[in-house]
């Protein structure tokens, strides 16, 4: 099953069977692989979210995944954004997915911190492979620097 929203928001039931939402055309998209989620099924959302300003080049809009969901085992999510090349100073080792984290952090630091999961840039698209969907604000970004 495929499901594509309306640039903001998409969200739908999915089975055993897995599917793809869309938020919008070349905006990111949900791949549930087959099995990946119970026999009783989830319905997830994807919607548009406030840019994260994070450092380095975003490659997509701000965007969140829920409810939490963990894969089975032996499975994984993935998220991915369509995109033709990526940008000028911009090598496939810096492609990333920023994932916020809410921090259970010390007053007077950042109340959210950032993890940077390593992202694939292949066949016109920048994606990552995900054990568990956070259900938290995600970035596909190019770090600044060198390979």
């Amino acid at each position: 099953m495929q499901v594509t929203g309306d640039g903001n928001l998409a969200s739908a039931p999915f089975g055993r069977g897995g599917g793809r939402l869309t938020l919008g055309q070349s905006l990111p998209s949900l791949v549930i692989p087959s099995d990946a989620i119970g026999a009783d099924g989830r319905v997830f959302t994807l919607r548009k979210a406030a840019a994260a300003q994070l450092e380095g080049t975003p490659l997509s809009v701000a965007f969140e995944v829920a409810p939490p969901t963990d894969a089975r085992p032996e499975h994984a999510f993935v998220v991915l954004q369509p995109l033709d090349r990526l940008p000028d100073g911009c090598d496939a080792t810096r492609t990333r997915l920023a994932i916020e984290r809410p921090g259970d952090n010390p007053p007077g630091t950042p109340a959210l911190t950032w993890i940077y999961v390593v992202a694939n840039y292949a066949a016109a698209a920048v994606s990552a492979a995900l054990s568990r969907i956070e259900g938290a604000r995600l970035e596909f970004v190019c770090l600044p620097g060198g390979p």
